[in-house]
């Protein structure tokens, strides 16, 4: 029997080895897949980005980018591009599953060449497309597939807003494996922001906090990009806040960890998230994390759910007006996560 291979379809894909700030919690997967399967060949599938057609390794993986560029206009040509690759993959290589990241085009352009070729299909809930705008929903068909979430509340989501019952959580992890170890350094950063800076980030609400804190000696800092940070900067300035808030935009992604490393603790307004992998990496290297989403049913002490921003506020307050213990803890792997897909795509529930 020739080599087994598997699928993944997902919207968007780095365009080489370096790029590290797209997607970094599938590229962790990926490579965690990698390490426990190594007799496995992967292909990934991109049907937006880069935006640009070509096909390249990545870590031994094979890459196919179609090129979409995002627009509305290249839509059915991009699907076009997406279904050939798959269908000559599948003709070429002895494909034991697809996998579709998130339940909109991806798995729309899956769901049928995977049946007609009885080929599992698993598709990967991994945020925002379980809110009631998801258009994609009504194109699904979930008898032909497999329905994974990343976390609790995302299945509670999916079943509230459209009545469907996933089949399986599959948990956002990190692979320790592909970033560095938690280093004794000094935590000289009191409160660390990291995301997009999207309306429904909130991370505006770390000025208030700072503010509500009342001391100069408070140092914060806020990384990422996105349309809220002209609005986040002025509102930085007009409370006077320069010296104590630092806005460093978007960073790579082992610098991003390297501040977590120095941080006290991870603020995480956000008012919606899948699981968000910037709460494990911050747990991972020790920072204590206030957060309004819950990425896991089993979180350690030094996470705090909080679900106001009065309640964010106070909790900040006692946690830095206290000792904080900066222990590393590892909530989830990438090879756990790996290991319960491969399970699921050879479990007899798929056949």
């Amino acid at each position: 029997m020739s080599k087994q291979s598997l699928i993944i379809v997902s919207p968007g894909f780095p365009k080489d080895e370096s790029e590290s700030t797209c997607l970094p919690y599938i590229q962790m997967f990926i490579k965690a897949l990698q390490k426990a399967y190594p007799d496995l060949q992967i292909n990934i599938v991109s049907l937006q980005y880069p935006f640009y057609s070509k096909t390249y390794n990545w870590h031994s993986c094979k890459v196919i980018s179609c090129g979409g560029k995002n627009k509305k206009s290249n839509r059915l040509f991009t699907w076009h591009k997406a279904k050939k690759a798959i269908k000559s993959i599948i003709k070429e290589e002895n494909v034991i599953g697809i996998v579709s990241m998130w339940l909109t085009e991806c798995t729309y352009i899956s769901q049928n060449i995977a049946a007609k070729n009885n080929i599992p299909l698993v598709a990967w809930s991994w945020g925002q497309d379980v809110k009631k705008e998801n258009k994609y929903i009504k194109l699904l068909r979930f008898n032909l597939f497999k329905t994974t979430v990343v976390s609790p509340s995302s299945r509670d989501l999916l079943f509230s807003n459209h009545g469907i019952k996933a089949d399986l959580i599959l948990n956002n992890g990190i692979d320790v494996d592909s970033i560095p170890a938690m280093k004794n350094i000094e935590r000289d950063v009191d409160v660390l922001c990291v995301g997009s800076l999207n309306d429904f980030k909130r991370f505006d609400w770390l000025i208030d906090v700072v503010v509500a804190l009342n001391n100069e000696n408070i140092k914060a800092i806020i990384i990422g990009d996105g349309p809220e940070r002209k609005k986040i900067a002025g509102k930085i300035i007009a409370e006077g806040l320069q010296n104590q808030i630092q806005m460093l935009g978007e960073l790579k992604h082992e610098d991003c960890l390297h501040w977590m490393n120095k941080s006290k603790l991870l603020l995480h307004p956000s008012s919606f998230e899948g699981a968000s992998t910037v709460i494990l990496e911050a747990l991972y290297y020790g920072c204590n994390v206030v957060s309004f989403t819950i990425p896991s049913e089993n979180m350690p002490d030094s996470f705090f759910a909080v679900s106001s921003k009065e309640e964010m506020i106070n909790r900040v307050k006692t946690l830095l007006s206290n000792e904080i213990t900066n222990k590393s803890v590892l909530v989830n792997s990438s090879t756990s996560t790996s290991n319960a897909l491969m399970d699921l795509l050879k479990s007899k529930k798929l056949t």
